[in-house]
Protein backbone atom coordinates (compact mmCIF):
# COMPACT_ATOMS: atom_id res chain seq x y z
CA UNK A 1 0.00 0.00 0.00
CA UNK A 2 1.34 3.42 -0.90
CA UNK A 3 2.01 5.88 1.89
CA UNK A 4 0.17 9.15 1.85
CA UNK A 5 2.41 12.14 2.39
CA UNK A 6 0.79 14.80 4.52
CA UNK A 7 2.11 18.31 4.02
CA UNK A 8 2.14 20.60 7.03
CA UNK A 9 2.49 24.33 7.07
CA UNK A 10 6.00 25.42 7.82
CA UNK A 11 6.50 27.86 10.65
CA UNK A 12 8.05 31.12 9.58
CA UNK A 13 10.64 32.77 11.71
CA UNK A 14 9.60 36.14 13.07
CA UNK A 15 12.27 38.81 12.98
CA UNK A 16 12.43 42.58 13.08
CA UNK A 17 12.53 44.32 9.72
CA UNK A 18 15.33 46.86 9.90
CA UNK A 19 14.47 48.99 6.85
CA UNK A 20 11.76 51.57 7.59
CA UNK A 21 10.39 51.38 4.04
CA UNK A 22 10.11 47.58 4.13
CA UNK A 23 8.55 47.76 7.60
CA UNK A 24 5.90 50.19 6.34
CA UNK A 25 5.15 47.98 3.32
CA UNK A 26 4.78 44.95 5.61
CA UNK A 27 2.48 46.94 7.91
CA UNK A 28 0.24 48.02 5.02
CA UNK A 29 0.01 44.47 3.63
CA UNK A 30 -0.81 42.99 7.02
CA UNK A 31 -3.29 45.77 7.72
CA UNK A 32 -5.10 45.02 4.45
CA UNK A 33 -5.36 41.32 5.30
CA UNK A 34 -6.59 42.02 8.84
CA UNK A 35 -9.25 44.41 7.53
CA UNK A 36 -10.35 41.84 4.95
CA UNK A 37 -10.74 39.16 7.64
CA UNK A 38 -12.59 41.59 9.92
CA UNK A 39 -14.95 42.47 7.09
CA UNK A 40 -15.67 38.78 6.45
CA UNK A 41 -16.31 38.29 10.18
CA UNK A 42 -18.71 41.22 10.34
CA UNK A 43 -20.68 39.98 7.33
CA UNK A 44 -20.91 36.31 8.30
CA UNK A 45 -21.73 36.88 11.98
CA UNK A 46 -23.35 40.34 11.81
CA UNK A 47 -20.92 41.43 14.51
CA UNK A 48 -19.77 45.00 14.94
CA UNK A 49 -16.01 44.95 14.37
CA UNK A 50 -13.69 47.83 15.17
CA UNK A 51 -9.92 47.72 14.69
CA UNK A 52 -7.44 50.42 15.67
CA UNK A 53 -3.76 49.96 14.87
CA UNK A 54 -0.99 52.51 15.18
CA UNK A 55 1.78 52.68 12.59
CA UNK A 56 5.42 53.13 13.53
CA UNK A 57 5.03 56.88 13.17
CA UNK A 58 2.04 56.94 15.56
CA UNK A 59 -0.66 57.40 12.90
CA UNK A 60 -3.83 55.48 13.78
CA UNK A 61 -5.28 53.18 11.12
CA UNK A 62 -8.94 52.49 11.79
CA UNK A 63 -11.56 50.05 10.51
CA UNK A 64 -15.20 50.12 11.63
CA UNK A 65 -17.64 47.63 10.11
CA UNK A 66 -20.63 49.89 10.72
CA UNK A 67 -19.17 52.76 8.63
CA UNK A 68 -20.47 55.26 11.19
CA UNK A 69 -17.23 55.54 13.21
CA UNK A 70 -19.21 56.35 16.39
CA UNK A 71 -17.37 53.67 18.34
CA UNK A 72 -14.01 54.98 17.16
CA UNK A 73 -14.88 58.57 18.06
CA UNK A 74 -15.91 57.39 21.52
CA UNK A 75 -12.65 55.44 21.87
CA UNK A 76 -10.46 58.40 20.93
CA UNK A 77 -12.46 60.83 23.09
CA UNK A 78 -12.15 58.48 26.10
CA UNK A 79 -8.42 58.11 25.43
CA UNK A 80 -7.97 61.90 25.30
CA UNK A 81 -10.02 62.37 28.48
CA UNK A 82 -8.01 59.78 30.40
CA UNK A 83 -4.75 61.32 29.17
CA UNK A 84 -5.84 64.74 30.40
CA UNK A 85 -6.85 63.33 33.81
CA UNK A 86 -3.59 61.39 34.05
CA UNK A 87 -5.37 58.02 34.23
CA UNK A 88 -3.58 55.16 32.47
Amino acid sequence: MAQIKIMHRQKTQQKVIISKAKRFIAFKKLWASVVQEAHKLSITTRAHVVIVAYSMSGIPYVYDSSNYFDTIDKFFNDAKASAVKGVH
